[in-house]
């Protein structure tokens, strides 16, 4: 489970028996692919997370509708919630850690940047976005799409560092034929660290990809062109989900999750508004038992992933 331990063999005396010379070997890196199992319970621990977090927000917005001292309170709680779990994070091993920076990462999101989205733009007078007279975006979301040029020049730091355990700005520096410096030795204990950060920023991402989908002056709801746009990051997702079961590390498979089982969210809002079916995360007060559900989903989960699996050796 997590980052294996590997002890060399130097200079072991020949008196030792074998057993205690069998308990430091280093054992041969596997080459099989992870259970499908372990796969799915990392899609459904961040799919399930992204539903709680917005049966957490719709219930926060139900019982204060509006800035007040107690939804910051809340706010906060929740801010601190994921200050913790990234904290004690980073001495789990990798597994453990992959799923406490995640949680941690969601929490963060929820406890500062909600907070922040939904009150300033009160207390700054911004207008939702009206077309026809009908409002096409609130305006909370109108200050997420002003942070844009802060998000990217944010990315491309992320990208410049050479220590960078994201897959995704590897692939654009491999793509753009950047090579930086040879990293130096990775950190032990950073998969929480790793995880809340890639967690912040691809929900950032999913934000700002999806009021592009929906703002009339850009692709626009029901259009050729938000179906095409919808119908192409479906396609990615999916491209995704076909290299995560290909992944041999859990904790890398549940950071890798993350993306994955984001943009497959995106289509999944786009049937709700289609009409498919309803958005149960968002209304958990009319659908308690999908709440219920969906908590019970992401414990699963957790278990399936943490479960401690005995080593098979042979000769």
């Amino acid at each position: 489970m997590g980052s294996a331990i590997h002890n060399r063999i130097a200079g072991i005396d020949d008196s030792r028996s074998l057993m205690d010379s069998a308990k430091v070997m280093q054992q041969p890196r596997s080459r099989r692919l992870l259970p499908l199992r372990q796969t799915l319970a990392a899609l459904l621990l961040v799919f399930a997370g992204v539903a709680l977090a917005n049966i957490t927000l719709a219930l926060q917005h139900a019982l204060f509708s509006g800035p007040s001292w107690q939804d910051s309170l809340a706010s906060l709680t929740l801010a601190a919630v994921g200050v913790t779990l990234v904290w004690r994070g980073l001495t789990a091993d990798d597994i453990s850690g992959s799923i406490m920076g995640y949680a941690g990462g969601t929490f963060l999101w929820m406890g500062f940047f909600e907070w922040t989205w939904a009150n300033w733009s009160v207390w700054l007078g911004i207008e939702p976005l009206m077309v026809n007279g009908q409002p096409a975006l609130p305006a909370s979301l109108l200050l997420v799409q002003a942070s844009s040029f802060i998000f990217l020049p944010l990315v491309l730091l992320m990208a410049a560092n050479r220590d960078t355990r994201c897959r995704m700005m590897r692939w654009c520096r491999r793509r753009l034929h950047l090579a930086p410096p040879a990293p130096v030795a990775r950190q032990s204990n950073s998969a929480a660290r790793v995880a809340a950060t890639e967690t912040v920023f691809v929900i950032w991402f999913i934000y700002l990809l999806n009021i592009a989908l929906y703002d009339p002056r850009l692709l626009g709801y029901v259009s050729e062109l938000y179906y095409s746009a919808v119908a192409l990051i479906a396609g990615w997702g999916l491209y995704l989900a076909g290299r995560l079961v290909r992944i041999r590390n859990t904790g890398l498979v549940i950071r890798y999750a993350i993306p994955t089982a984001y943009l497959l969210s995106i289509p999944v809002d786009a049937m709700t508004m289609a009409g498919w079916f309803p958005a149960v995360w968002i209304q958990p007060l009319q659908y308690p038992i999908a709440a219920v559900a969906t908590a019970a989903m992401f414990l699963l989960s957790v278990i399936t992933l943490c479960r401690r699996r005995i080593p098979i050796t042979g000769a």
